[in-house]
């Protein structure tokens, strides 16, 4: 099977610029787009190949990965991960990562992701999985429960340690919920607060 290019799509703002990673939202029909080098995500209709949106506040998106109405964003430049709703392109939630994350994985049956940390001059390379949703009535309730893969150096290559480092269940207070203490000192957090916060459906 060949691939023909079918057309351009117009992106603002991307002359001089750099994308990274791009990923279809099969409910909403829309294309999201890492614009690392302009701290966004662009928002391209994939019916009509029309630009729709560019959202900001995404510090170095990197990964971008998309599935049953949600996108979710690595931010490189902030050591974190955000969750947007596709339909409405609000962020629910930004929860906290290991430096630098870079590529991602979402498992919407699970409502959970993984979140490949490049790491940085102090930090090793890590794997990390972060449970994001869990329905409570009608609240929908941010949750993160990260699960550490320490990486170790085996005859030149990166692996696996053989052990997981496991994060306890949130404690949730005030109809919020937080992530506990961790070695990283990771916390999940909204998108204009210290926490993740619980939103009601519309």
């Amino acid at each position: 099977m060949s691939l023909v290019a079918a057309g351009t799509i117009e992106i603002p703002d991307s002359v001089a610029t750099a994308f990274d990673h791009g990923a279809f939202e099969p409910e909403s029909r829309r294309v999201f787009i890492a614009h690392t080098a302009r701290d966004c995500l662009e928002v391209v209709d994939a019916d009509t190949n029309q630009h729709l949106a560019t959202l900001r506040g995404f510090p170095e998106a990197a990964g971008v990965v998309a599935g049953g109405g949600s996108v979710l964003v690595t931010n490189r430049g902030a050591a974190s991960l955000s969750w947007v709703d596709a339909g409405s392109l609000e962020t629910q939630v930004v929860l906290n990562t290991g430096p630098r994350p870079n590529g991602a994985a979402f498992v919407p049956s699970l409502q959970a992701a993984i979140v490949a940390c490049i790491g940085d001059d102090t930090n090793k390379a890590q794997l990390q999985v972060l449970g994001l949703l869990q329905l409570d009535g009608d609240l929908q309730i941010a949750r993160a429960f990260p699960v550490w893969l320490r990486f170790e150096t085996v005859n030149g290559l990166n692996a696996p340690a053989p052990h997981l480092s496991a994060g306890p269940t949130p404690v949730q207070t005030d109809h919020s919920a937080r992530l506990p203490s961790d070695p990283s000192g990771m916390r999940a957090r909204s998108p204009g607060g210290p926490r993740a916060t619980d939103r009601r459906r519309a």
